[in-house]
C-alpha cells in the first residue's frame, strides 16, 4: 500500500508539475512572447521521443534484478541504461542547443520567428536535457521500492516553479522563465541523484 500511494503521489504530482508553467505564463506573457515560448517548449519536448522507449525496457529488469537481489548486474544495468541515455539525449540537445536558431530557420522558414525563439529554445532543450538524465536514476528509485524521496521533491519542485516564474517572469520575461526551467531540472540532478546513491547504489556515485 505505502508503494501504491508513492507512486500515486507521485503521478499527481507530475500532472501537476508538467503545465503549471504555461498555465501562470499564458497569464503574465503578452501573446507574441508567449508563442515564442510555447513553440520552444514544443520543440525542446520532442527530446523526449528519443529516450522514452528506453523508460519502458529497463524499468522491469531494474526492479527483476532488486527481486533477486542480484545487486552486480542491477547496478551494471543502472550504468547501461544512464549511459545509453546520456549519449542518445545528449547528442541531440547539444546540436539544439549550439545551433538552434539554424534549426529553427530550416523548419520554419521564418528569420524573425526563429530569432525570437531560438535562445528559449536552447534554454528548455538544456532543461529537458537536464531532466532526461533524472530518468534512470528515477526508474531506479521505483524498481527498488523507494518512492519517500520522490514525494517531498516533486512536492518542492511545484512549490518552486510557481513562486520562481510569478517573481523572475515580470523582470526578465520568457527568457527568465526558460531559466526556472533550467534551475528546477539542475536541481533534480545535484540533490535527487545525491540522495538515491546514498541510499542505493551507495558505492557508484
Amino acid at each position: 500500500m505505502g508503494y501504491a500511494r508513492g507512486i500515486m503521489g507521485i503521478t499527481f504530482l507530475t500532472m501537476l508539475l508538467t503545465p503549471v508553467d504555461k498555465v501562470l505564463l499564458s497569464k503574465i506573457l503578452i501573446l507574441t512572447e508567449y508563442g515564442y515560448y510555447t513553440l520552444a517548449a514544443t520543440v525542446a519536448g520532442t527530446l523526449y521521443m528519443l529516450i522514452s522507449p528506453i523508460t519502458p525496457d529497463w524499468f522491469p529488469h531494474l526492479t527483476q534484478l532488486f527481486a533477486s537481489q542480484d545487486f552486480p548486474k542491477l547496478i551494471r544495468t543502472y550504468h547501461q541504461g544512464a549511459q545509453l541515455v546520456t549519449v542518445v539525449l545528449g547528442s541531440a540537445a547539444l546540436v539544439l542547443i549550439f545551433f538552434s536558431e539554424t534549426f529553427l530557420k530550416l523548419w520554419t522558414q521564418n528569420s524573425v520567428l526563429a530569432q525570437h525563439t531560438a535562445p528559449l529554445l536552447s534554454f528548455l532543450v538544456l532543461g529537458n536535457m537536464l531532466n532526461g538524465l533524472m530518468w534512470i536514476p528515477y526508474q531506479t528509485q521505483l524498481a527498488c521500492d523507494w518512492t519517500r524521496l520522490a514525494v517531498p521533491i516533486d512536492i518542492v519542485a511545484v512549490l518552486f516553479i510557481v513562486a520562481a516564474i510569478l517573481w523572475v517572469t515580470p523582470r526578465y520575461g520568457a527568457v527568465g522563465a526558460a531559466w526556472v526551467w533550467v534551475s528546477l531540472n539542475a536541481g533534480y540532478v545535484l540533490i535527487g541523484v545525491h540522495f538515491m546513491y546514498r541510499r542505493i547504489l551507495k558505492t557508484e556515485k
